[in-house]
């Protein structure tokens, strides 16, 4: 009877790990000049490492994709990179049918500047945070039960401010992370070099009230544009894109201290589009992982320390341009959307090393840019 329960308990703890290591996998793009017809769902399968298409939802240059509750609700930013459609940019609510890999459009809100290039929302999908990169704005939208967006914004906040590099001729809000305490909110700016704290209540008419200090400054012409916190919340790694530097900061109860400065991207174009883009940590906490673009094309491997502090490990070549990056939640595999070879390259990842090895199963789909997973 003993080994009967035995038995019986692997069984049912292998079939679980089965189905845990399934998931969907969601690809925004670029329609906008391409043959891409908004957002690609596709079917993950870890034990293979292959991606299988599910279906694909039209959407006007779905951008950046944000999942809550669960991955139920999906919000994205539909940028309207094309010159006619200047001012135009959106933030659409969908929810996501796990069973079919379905996705069903809400509505679509207006995100009030221009290229909405992200998008946050805390783990209810109560409050939805969009950055406006050429408008250098931050917009806040509530949302409903169904989880559609209000019609009407709950906060609209405009940064202004410039820096010296080239690219900085005006205020351009690259990103809005929400802490893992779900305390505060940090909108990294690349147009002026800052970092703006706000204290966040998504249950508030006005979720988002300024910090103390208001903003933390990075250095002249660094274009801060992603960030990313430890599995333990007590460091925060922010990706500075036209200087391809990665800063590393303690984090507590809405503080940071800058603790370190090095480089992400070892070839940095000084020209235009030159740097550093997406940044994750891996879902075991051990290491930091940063795509750069431009002449370099990579993603730098970085281990993380006690103290939390940052070693370079190796670098991996990736295809062009790529924009963004996301972990299967088992952290077995890193999805890498190269924008400008149309491309979703798939690398095994090495647990113990942070080591990254291409397998075979690149998917080939016009202009990705951004890679968010969900478990089913």
């Amino acid at each position: 009877m003993r080994k009967f329960f035995l038995v019986a308990a692997l069984w049912i703890s292998s079939s679980f790990m089965a189905k845990a290591q399934k998931y969907y996998m969601l690809v925004g793009t670029y329609t906008t000049g391409s043959d891409s017809k908004g957002i690609y769902v596709y079917r993950f399968d870890s034990p293979t490492g292959t991606a299988t298409l599910v279906n694909t939802t039209q959407a006007d240059d779905p951008e950046y994709i944000a999942a809550a509750d669960n991955g139920k609700k999906l919000y994205v930013t539909n940028e309207n990179i094309a010159p006619e459609d200047k001012g135009k940019g959106a933030i659409s609510a969908y929810t996501f049918d796990k069973k079919k890999g379905e996705l069903t459009f809400l509505n679509k809100v207006p995100s009030l500047g221009d290229s909405p290039c992200f998008v946050a929302t805390n783990k209810k999908g109560s409050a939805v945070l969009a950055a406006n990169y050429v408008g250098g704005s931050v917009v806040v939208y509530k949302t409903e039960k169904s989880g559609a967006l209000q019609t009407e914004k709950a906060q609209f906040i405009q940064h202004t401010g410039k820096g010296v590099h080239p690219n900085q001729e005006k205020s351009h809000d690259h990103s809005t992370f929400i802490s893992p305490d779900g305390k505060f909110v940090f909108v990294a700016n690349l147009g002026n070099d800052l970092i703006y704290k706000y204290h966040f209540d998504p249950k508030s008419n006005t979720p988002l009230t300024a910090g103390t200090p208001e903003a933390y400054k990075v250095p002249d012409g660094y274009g801060p544009r992603h960030m990313a916190f430890s599995k333990d919340g007590k460091y925060l790694y922010l990706v500075c894109e036209l200087i391809g530097k990665v800063i590393t900061y303690s984090y507590n109860n809405g503080d940071l201290q800058q603790l370190q400065i090095l480089d992400a991207a070892p070839q940095v174009d000084k020209n235009m589009d030159n740097g550093s883009s997406a940044i994750r940590v891996s879902p075991d906490g051990h290491f930091v992982y940063i795509s750069n673009r431009g002449t370099t094309n990579n993603v730098a491997i970085f281990h993380i320390e006690n103290n939390g502090q940052l070693t370079h490990v190796a670098d991996q070549k990736v295809k062009a341009h790529p924009r963004d990056m996301d972990f299967t939640p088992d952290g077995k595999y890193l999805v890498v959307a190269s924008r400008d070879e149309n491309a979703l390259e798939i690398f095994s990842v090495n647990k113990e090393l942070g080591l990254l090895t291409a397998t075979s199963n690149t998917v080939t789909l016009p202009k990705p840019v951004s890679v968010t997973f969900t478990s089913y």
